[in-house]
């Protein structure tokens, strides 16, 4: 073994040698550090192939980023001043969620491109103006939604002298109306934000084409209107929801329609308003 390596070193100098030290030329199909890159084809179709894969890689890494901003925000608000005032949720209620949010990330990463190069250029940052603008704009509508869906939750329930909330933040978890409210208006909210953002043509397929996300998107709005709306008590009881006043149910449907069309509109408007501009080469 040792005789064969100081073979293979003898003839591996010697080659260097014969070469004059210039660095060898990789030949077409070689291994290399870009051979995930490398296409043996005499056209240029492989490159539009990389750029259409990259951009939509790009533009679902950016929708990620903005989502998970959105979320942030309106998760924060629900931790720190809500929990304040005594909101909370149940161990269910939170498993529950956390299941949908990690399904709706899973699912937009199954994303197809489109098989054809578009001439429009992608965000490239999540720190762009438009990204910036967006999560903002849908932030602080879902933060009026939350705040005027909790505030009618307290009118209904003082009116009716159903319950009240809890201030001690190590009491244990009972379902209220104002945590049912609340809990039903979180969610309502995460499953419009991963709607809104989604960004298809001109680089993925359109929504209506990722069917395991349109499914997930279409069962989770149906259930969770269905469980504000309190058609249906087992599954109000499975979530740890606890039964709405008369009339209740529908306003807080009636205010999720009106938000998610105030974010929708908010996402276009800075989509116009901040279009992605051509990328410049340096000097």
């Amino acid at each position: 073994a040792a005789k064969r390596r100081r073979q293979k070193q003898r003839a591996l100098a010697a080659e260097l040698a014969a070469s004059d030290g210039t660095a060898p030329v990789v030949q077409l199909g070689d291994a290399s550090m870009a051979s995930a890159f490398t296409a043996r084809s005499m056209h240029v179709g492989p490159v539009a192939a990389v750029l259409r894969l990259g951009r939509a890689t790009l533009v679902t890494t950016v929708q990620m980023f903005k989502i998970l901003g959105v979320n942030c925000l309106t998760s924060a608000y629900s931790m720190s001043v809500m929990a304040i005032d005594g909101v909370k949720i149940g161990d269910t209620q939170a498993t529950v969620i956390g299941l949908i949010s990690a399904a709706l990330f899973m699912f937009l990463s199954l994303a197809k491109p489109l098989p054809t190069l578009s001439s429009q250029w992608p965000h490239t940052s999540p720190f762009s103006a438009y990204a910036l603008w967006s999560v903002g704009l849908q932030a602080a509508i879902h933060l009026c939604f939350l705040v005027c869906a909790v505030a009618s939750a307290k009118r209904a329930a003082a009116s009716a002298g159903l319950d009240a909330l809890v201030n001690d933040p190590d009491a244990d978890f009972a379902p209220s109306i104002i945590n049912s409210v609340a809990y039903t208006a979180s969610v309502l909210i995460t499953l419009s934000t991963f709607a809104v953002n989604y960004v298809g043509e001109p680089f993925n397929e359109p929504l209506t084409k990722n069917k395991p996300l349109l499914l997930t998107l279409a069962v989770g709005f149906f259930v969770f209107v269905l469980a504000a709306a309190d058609s249906f008590r087992p599954l109000g009881d499975a979530l740890e929801l606890a039964p709405l006043p008369a009339g209740l149910g529908f306003e807080v449907v009636l205010m999720a329609l009106m938000d998610g069309s105030a974010a929708w509109l908010a996402e276009r408007a800075a989509r116009f308003w901040f279009p992605a501009a051509a990328p410049t080469l340096g000097a």
